[in-house]
């Protein structure tokens, strides 16, 4: 799935009344160029009603991405489970930092 794909789907997963349980990992040698697919997972979050897991284990996510996302469940009253597991340091200090 290229960037364009990617962002189609986060737009359609805000409409998403259906979709309960969340599950992305990107393969390695993508993940660099994810920053992008992070942020419109966040945007999706925050119009998003039905999601409540999300597993993005393992995808390395960096503090742009990890804080893009912690803002938008800020604003989502439904997620109640996040695996942030395996992801980079930085990811976890943006989590951090935007719970404050």
């Amino acid at each position: 799935v290229g960037e364009a794909e990617a962002e189609e789907f986060c737009k359609a997963l805000g409409l998403n009344d259906t979709i309960t349980k969340l599950e992305i990992y990107v393969a390695e040698s993508h993940r660099e160029r994810c920053s992008a697919l992070w942020k419109a997972l966040a945007d999706a979050l925050k119009s998003n009603c039905t999601v409540t897991h999300i597993n993005l284990d393992g995808n390395r996510i960096g503090a742009e991405g990890a804080k893009a996302l912690a803002d938008a469940l800020k604003r989502n009253c439904m997620v109640t489970h996040v695996d942030l597991g395996r992801n980079y340091r930085k990811g976890s200090k943006g989590v951090g930092k935007a719970r404050r």
